[in-house]
């Protein structure tokens, strides 16, 4: 299941998972922020309209810290213990990406809080989706 751009051949399940984490990432920045500001007297959607960018830089950096880690291969099919013990180095690499972008870029900071959050809560997520796409590659397999 291979498709063509451009002389290289990409992988539509590799394409299919890479578009899911993208928008595991954008969703856990506004998570995050969800949780951080959460509070029961004030609304706390006033303080989230700025944070696309940021969720946008947030994905950006951690999709390339995943796949400097090679967890975008074409053949890539191994268990959970092998994701997990991938994805963790990719996070913190991910982490101090996104810390030196944030001292460069100081618009897009979000903070401690709500980065740790994200952080948490991404990785979480992310494993999920690994988890599910482990279990129907081996479905898809028999």
């Amino acid at each position: 299941m291979l498709f063509r751009i451009s002389n290289h051949y990409v992988s539509k399940i590799v394409s299919i998972l890479l578009f899911v984490e993208t928008l595991v990432f954008i969703a856990s920045v506004y998570l995050g922020a969800t949780i951080r500001f959460f509070d029961s007297d004030f609304p706390y959607f006033v303080k989230m309209e700025n944070f696309f960018l940021t969720a946008c830089a947030f994905a950006l950096v951690m999709v390339f810290s995943m796949s400097a880690f090679g967890m975008y291969k074409h053949n890539y099919r191994e268990d959970i213990r092998n994701t997990f013990l991938r994805l963790m180095p990719s996070f913190a690499l991910g982490f101090g990406i996104i810390t030196l972008v944030f001292y460069i870029v100081p618009d897009i900071y979000v903070g401690r809080g709500i980065l740790g959050l994200v952080i948490i809560i991404s990785a979480f997520l992310i494993l999920l989706v690994r988890i599910v796409f482990y279990q129907l590659s081996l479905v898809s397999q028999r």
